[in-house]
């Protein structure tokens, strides 16, 4: 599989990973039979909002994603997926472009999978080089995992993750539910990506916007309508030109990351 391009930025979000998920354990209906969550929101002393500065996401989503984030293919030194950006810059008091104050998430029930599982979810986590890395794990009974340092997890506050000894319904289908269609639709993420890495179509080059340049992998499109035939008809039998372009149109969303960035409130405009 071809090397990340020269020039490309590759949104990295170890540290992030490591802060979100530093108490990671399986749920247990022993352990865990007292244990209850619910979201600190504005109060909360670590949000998940201002963390991380992107999220890996899957096809179902890709097109609905592109009206909201740029949309960039990253390389984490393993291999090639499809982030969408939060954010650019790492400082901590930040949140996503999509945060409201004392309204929380803009995006309602557009905004990722990831977004929605948290601090739950179905993904294995394993270690490599000292550092952990988010894989997907399928099993014929997968584990509810859940990240125990977010703060709204206690004995007292909250809904019961547990009811009679199976999970509450609540996180079911609030949280549980996301993760597994992250989990189970994973696969077809990575057809997309593999084919379109091994047709060569990513270039690394840069988003330019007045005085900022951000650098980006994406799809060159000069590459891409010089395919052999055969390989356009199986790309639009597949959807995968749909997504190509969803993915071209998503990068315009960086000019509103900008923006915030400088300090500019929130804005619907380009």
């Amino acid at each position: 599989m071809p090397a990340p391009p020269r020039g490309g930025f590759l949104f990295l979000r170890q540290s992030d990973m490591e802060r979100l998920f530093e108490r990671v354990e399986v749920l247990d209906k022993v352990k865990h039979k007292d244990l209850r969550w619910f979201c600190l929101g504005k109060d909360c002393p670590s949000s998940c909002c201002y963390l991380p500065v992107s999220t890996n996401i899957i096809l179902d989503e890709l097109v609905s994603l592109s009206r909201h984030f740029p949309l960039v293919f990253v390389h984490d030194g393993k291999g090639w997926s499809i982030h969408a950006i939060f954010k650019l810059s790492n400082d901590k008091s930040m949140p996503c472009v999509h945060l409201r104050p004392r309204t929380g998430c803009a995006l309602g029930e557009e905004k990722p999978l990831a977004c929605k599982q948290y601090p739950f979810f179905t993904m294995g986590l394993e270690m490599s080089d000292g550092k952990i890395y988010v894989v997907p794990k399928k099993s014929e009974k997968m584990a509810i995992n859940m990240d125990l340092g977010c703060p709204g997890f206690s004995q007292t506050q909250g809904e019961p993750v547990l009811q009679d000894g199976v999970l509450n319904p609540y996180f079911e289908e609030n949280f549980v539910a996301p993760a597994r269609t992250l989990l189970n639709r994973w696969d077809e993420m990575r057809q997309f990506v593999d084919a379109v890495v091994s047709n060569e179509l990513i270039r690394g080059g840069k988003f330019v916007y007045k005085d900022e340049e951000i650098p980006i992998n994406y799809v060159d499109e000069v590459r891409l309508t010089a395919l052999p035939r055969d390989t356009i008809i199986d790309f639009r039998e597949k959807g995968y030109l749909r997504y190509i372009y969803a993915h071209l149109a998503s990068l315009q969303n960086f000019i509103r990351l900008i923006k915030v960035k400088k300090g500019s409130p929130y804005t619907n405009g380009r």
